[in-house]
């Protein structure tokens, strides 16, 4: 759980700088908006995969990869959201 608030924390003080500062470009605050999205759905598929997938992968889902509820949907969500936001942010959108 302190992990939890210490990520939790960070986003809050980041999110604070950003609102204190001018911005420069057009669209940045919806580009920070949609990067917050997308990291609650992240959120949301794990806590869905950790509590779900006993249930869904339980007789196949050996006991040594049960790890992989918990980073699998960062490990696919992080790369996509950025690659989401360098075509956004080049102006493909």
């Amino acid at each position: 759980m302190i992990v939890f608030g210490a990520i939790g924390s960070h986003g809050g003080w980041h999110d604070l700088r950003y609102h204190l500062r001018p911005q420069t470009e057009r669209r940045a605050w919806l580009v920070r908006h949609l990067e917050s999205m997308l990291g609650a759905v992240i959120a949301a598929l794990t806590a869905f995969s950790v509590f779900n997938a006993h249930r869904l992968f339980g007789a196949v889902l050996p006991a040594d990869l049960a790890f992989l509820p918990w980073v699998l949907p960062t490990l696919v969500g992080v790369p996509a959201a950025r690659a989401w936001k360098a075509r956004y942010t080049r102006g493909g959108a």
